[in-house]
């Protein structure tokens, strides 16, 4: 990688081991041209992607005490989806760092999306590996607060329900069926567990104090694992 220094200047963290951040810009392209095994940015892009989802959880836990959790899933899923991870890797300019391949490079792999939000969440997985949980959540703070600012209002209006029914609408499947899978606990406090199905397959599961609630919380898990398809 060119100019470490630089990078680290514009993410604002200076690395103990800069070897981290080299494996956290190097698209596996590179590996598979060199025709050898180097250290990619695969596995860091993994536990970036952890790391980040635990850190926005906790923000999102905190800051909307009046959301459920049908919103509170909505708000974290806007916010961590591929095109809001690549908004985040061009304010640091990391397609400029990137480590391709001849071929990718050639192929535009520098303004790619995938290479871009990939190279975003390997870098989280790098500072968190090259300190602590405190200091990548403070890392982390500033960067996701205006992504959720961004949301938020739409989050308060979101009503997963409805949406996930028309989205199966849109696919050309059939409406959602919620089952009641699971209940436990005295009848003043009770929790139950919800799946949400179409065509025989199970969308998604949420649990909650009511049955509405785990309900709402089973379609808002369902239309998250729909938008990582």
């Amino acid at each position: 990688m060119n100019n470490p220094g630089q990078l680290e200047d514009i993410l604002g963290y200076k690395f103990h081991d800069p070897d981290l951040l080299q494996e956290a810009v190097t698209h596996p392209s590179r590996g598979h041209e060199l025709h050898r095994k180097i250290k990619d940015n695969q596995r860091l892009e993994f536990l970036g992607d952890a790391v980040l989802q635990l850190v926005l959880t906790k923000k999102l836990f905190y800051q909307f005490e009046n959301f459920d959790e049908g919103k509170l899933t909505h708000l974290r899923a806007a916010v961590v989806n591929r095109k809001a991870l690549e908004n985040m890797a061009l304010t640091f300019n990391l397609g400029k760092f990137l480590v391709l391949g001849h071929g990718e490079n050639k192929n535009h792999g520098r303004v790619k999306s995938s290479n871009l939000a990939d190279a975003m969440e390997a870098v989280i997985g790098a500072i968190f590996l090259d300190s602590n949980f405190e200091t990548i959540a403070g890392w982390l703070e500033p960067v996701l607060h205006t992504f959720v600012e961004e949301q938020k209002d739409k989050a308060a209006l979101f009503n997963p329900k409805g949406v996930l029914q028309e989205r199966l609408q849109a696919d050309g499947k059939t409406s959602p069926e919620y089952i009641l899978d699971h209940e436990e606990g005295p009848d003043h406090a009770k929790i139950y567990q919800v799946s949400v199905h179409s065509e025989g397959t199970a969308l998604g599961y949420g649990t909650g104090q009511s049955k509405k609630a785990a309900e709402i919380a089973a379609a808002a898990d369902a239309l998250e694992k729909m938008s990582k398809k």
